[in-house]
Protein backbone atom coordinates (compact mmCIF):
# COMPACT_ATOMS: atom_id res chain seq x y z
CA UNK A 1 0.00 0.00 0.00
CA UNK A 2 1.55 3.58 -0.75
CA UNK A 3 1.39 6.57 1.42
CA UNK A 4 -1.64 8.05 -1.03
CA UNK A 5 -3.64 4.65 -0.49
CA UNK A 6 -1.96 4.36 4.02
CA UNK A 7 -3.58 8.43 4.01
CA UNK A 8 -6.94 7.73 2.15
CA UNK A 9 -7.54 4.61 4.90
CA UNK A 10 -6.86 6.78 7.33
CA UNK A 11 -9.21 9.67 6.43
CA UNK A 12 -12.28 7.21 5.34
CA UNK A 13 -11.58 5.12 8.86
CA UNK A 14 -11.76 8.96 10.95
CA UNK A 15 -14.38 10.63 8.64
CA UNK A 16 -16.94 6.56 8.75
CA UNK A 17 -16.88 7.18 5.13
CA UNK A 18 -16.48 4.65 2.19
CA UNK A 19 -12.62 5.21 0.74
CA UNK A 20 -13.78 4.45 -2.86
CA UNK A 21 -15.40 7.52 -2.21
CA UNK A 22 -12.93 9.80 -1.79
CA UNK A 23 -11.36 12.54 -4.37
CA UNK A 24 -7.75 13.04 -2.90
CA UNK A 25 -7.58 16.75 -3.84
CA UNK A 26 -11.04 17.01 -2.36
CA UNK A 27 -10.73 19.96 0.49
CA UNK A 28 -11.43 18.19 3.82
CA UNK A 29 -13.71 20.68 4.76
CA UNK A 30 -15.93 19.40 1.90
CA UNK A 31 -16.60 16.00 3.21
CA UNK A 32 -18.87 14.82 5.47
CA UNK A 33 -18.78 14.59 9.25
CA UNK A 34 -15.13 16.40 8.67
CA UNK A 35 -14.70 19.05 11.63
CA UNK A 36 -12.02 20.14 13.96
CA UNK A 37 -12.21 16.92 16.02
CA UNK A 38 -11.66 14.07 12.92
CA UNK A 39 -9.23 16.58 11.77
CA UNK A 40 -6.51 15.85 15.34
CA UNK A 41 -8.17 11.88 14.32
CA UNK A 42 -6.30 12.40 11.42
CA UNK A 43 -2.77 14.43 12.19
CA UNK A 44 -2.47 11.51 15.18
CA UNK A 45 -3.02 8.48 12.79
CA UNK A 46 -1.28 9.74 10.36
CA UNK A 47 1.93 10.59 12.58
CA UNK A 48 0.80 7.05 14.28
CA UNK A 49 1.13 5.33 11.10
CA UNK A 50 3.79 6.92 9.37
CA UNK A 51 6.19 7.69 12.57
CA UNK A 52 7.00 11.12 11.77
CA UNK A 53 6.01 14.42 13.78
CA UNK A 54 4.22 16.80 11.63
CA UNK A 55 5.23 20.52 12.04
CA UNK A 56 3.30 22.75 13.80
CA UNK A 57 3.68 25.38 11.09
CA UNK A 58 2.87 22.91 7.98
CA UNK A 59 -0.68 21.53 9.70
CA UNK A 60 -2.98 24.41 9.05
CA UNK A 61 -1.72 24.27 5.13
CA UNK A 62 -3.07 20.93 4.87
CA UNK A 63 -6.63 20.48 3.36
CA UNK A 64 -6.61 17.63 1.19
CA UNK A 65 -5.21 13.80 0.94
CA UNK A 66 -2.89 15.00 -1.36
CA UNK A 67 -1.58 17.66 0.46
CA UNK A 68 -1.12 14.75 3.32
CA UNK A 69 0.89 12.84 0.58
CA UNK A 70 3.22 15.58 -0.36
CA UNK A 71 3.53 16.47 3.44
CA UNK A 72 4.50 12.69 4.66
CA UNK A 73 7.29 12.66 1.54
CA UNK A 74 9.13 15.54 2.54
CA UNK A 75 9.34 14.76 6.19
CA UNK A 76 10.55 11.36 4.79
CA UNK A 77 12.85 12.60 2.57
Amino acid sequence: MNIQEQIKQIVAECLELDVNTLDCDQDFFDMDGYDSMRSVMILSKIEDTFDVIVPEEDIFDITNINQWVAEIEKIKG
